[in-house]
């Protein structure tokens, strides 16, 4: 960790970097971070509000709390399997903490993710009103930041050596958002498959996040406790398996 704050003007500089490459040439350029996500509280109104009509009160505001973090999960862990090899010359040719790669594509995400809060915030506040929850809202970020950079420190190494990974794991995401309570509350699903949701590291999660955002309530301590046995048992298993690794990026990369 003492050597990661170390350079954390590296980290700062690949996270700018991707920032900046994201809207390289485009005439609006950051205000795109901005704008992404007002057009999906939009098109997500009319379409569930106005012509599909889902009774659900609130449903847009049901649906973004699950939305967003699922797709911070889904471009970093994306990203994550070829961000070491996509950086193969760099690491070549420089020395430095070799974790600041992932990290940095998970906080670019991160990133992404706090742009379209700072959207979605205020209409929340409009539609249905802020809640003292929220305040929870930072750790829950934290958790679910350390949960995904778990995974991305796996996925990033393993790929080094698996190259099929990559697809394997857009496979497995496209599945497991139908299996997450995101477009649909968990009280819809039969109880006997309830066991079945919660091996999925993500139901709780996204439970977590509608419990904040839509209900208005804290978490209950029992789902704490399962997010934090997740996120240590993804940091671990990830941070190990990426030391492991690390010694031969340069040859495989």
């Amino acid at each position: 960790m003492k050597e990661l704050l170390n350079y954390r003007y590296l980290l700062f500089n690949l996270v700018y970097k991707q920032v900046k490459l994201k809207y390289r040439g485009s005439f609006l350029g950051f205000l795109w971070s901005l704008l992404n996500p007002l057009s999906m509280i939009i098109v997500y109104t009319v379409a569930f509000k106005y012509i599909i009509r889902i009774k659900m009160e609130n449903y847009v505001i049901f649906l973004l709390a699950g939305v967003l973090p699922w797709s911070f999960v889904v471009n970093s862990l994306n990203m994550a399997t070829s961000c070491i090899i996509d950086n193969g010359n760099l690491i070549k040719k420089v020395f430095f903490p070799r974790e600041i790669i992932p990290i940095s594509t998970v906080a670019f995400n991160l990133v992404q993710l706090l742009l379209a809060y700072i959207v979605f915030v205020p209409i929340l506040a409009y539609w249905k009103g802020l809640s003292l929850s929220l305040a929870f809202l930072p750790v829950l970020l934290f958790l679910h930041f350390l949960f995904t950079l778990g995974l991305s420190l796996l996925l990033s190494a393993v790929t080094i050596y698996f190259r099929d990974i990559k697809h394997l794991v857009e496979v497995l995401l496209m599945l497991a958002f139908w299996v997450t309570p995101i477009i649909y509350p968990l009280s819809m699903v039969p109880e006997r498959f309830h066991i079945l949701m919660w091996l999925n590291p993500m139901t709780v999660f996204t439970l977590a996040y509608q419990k904040l955002i839509y209900s208005g309530q804290f978490p209950a301590l029992p789902a704490i406790v399962i997010m934090l046995l997740w996120v240590i048992g993804a940091y671990v298993i990830g941070s190990k398996t990426f030391a492991w690794c690390r010694p031969k990026f340069a040859e495989e990369v």
